[in-house]
């Protein structure tokens, strides 16, 4: 029974290829995490690995983009076409490779170049977004400070402010390290603080910014730095 068992299973690559060196043989015995074989792949591949947090988003199939860094004005497109099942645990970490299949070649890619993979899990068209690290968060509950009465940015030096901000309540939908949806709360345009910076001055004065929360604080501020959504 068991080696009727046997028959039923069979090893495969999940990319076709040439099998260029074999590892272990017939009858021998495989440790967890060990390589069968080493195959020459029809198509270039890109290897990156994944924490337990950021892996379980991830599906085969799923779309990507690559960058390189030898090569500035290259990008290139591919998919995910297998998953480590066993993850790596190194110092209390668990880690999954996960690999991606280029869609085209390109001669100027080399074995071993460092690739910069994004992938993309999820996809929303025509969305209000602003940075992530101006969305806070009260419980369950999210808002950003929005600064009323200023006509518009200061680009990357931001505005000065007497008023203080306002905090609105705002319901978030995809975010990734840098950006994130809002679905209600903002509207385009609206002035957001992504930091505050503090201003010397004389004299103190003290400040209650309003709070939808019940979280506002006082302190001395002369100043507020905010950017618009995008």
């Amino acid at each position: 029974d068991a080696l009727e068992d046997l028959a039923k299973y069979t090893v495969r690559a999940p990319v076709s290829g040439i099998v260029t060196g074999l590892d272990l043989h017939v009858g021998e015995s495989a440790a967890s995490g060990s390589a069968l074989a080493v195959v020459v792949t029809e198509q270039f591949t890109a290897q990156l690995t994944l924490n337990e947090v950021d892996v379980v988003k991830v599906e085969v199939g799923d779309r990507a983009t690559m960058s390189f860094d030898a090569l500035e004005d290259l990008s290139m497109t591919g998919k995910v076409v297998q998953m480590d099942i066993i993850g790596t645990v190194s110092q209390g970490v668990v880690s999954y490779n996960v690999l991606v299949a280029f869609d085209t070649e390109d001669e100027r890619v080399l074995s071993g170049m460092s690739a910069n993979i994004v992938v993309i899990t999820d996809v929303q068209q025509n969305t209000l977004l602003v940075s992530s690290g101006a969305v806070k968060s009260s419980g369950d509950t999210y808002y950003v400070e929005v600064l009323e009465g200023v006509e518009e940015a200061g680009g990357s030096q931001g505005v000065t402010s007497d008023t203080p901000p306002k905090q609105v309540i705002v319901e978030i939908g995809l975010s990734n390290d840098t950006q994130t949806e809002i679905i209600s709360g903002l509207e385009a345009g609206d002035l957001v603080v992504t930091r505050t910076i503090a201003g010397t001055t004389s004299s103190s004065s003290t400040s209650t910014a309003p709070s939808l929360l019940n979280t506002g604080g006082s302190g001395s501020r002369s100043g507020f730095t905010g950017t618009p959504p995008f």
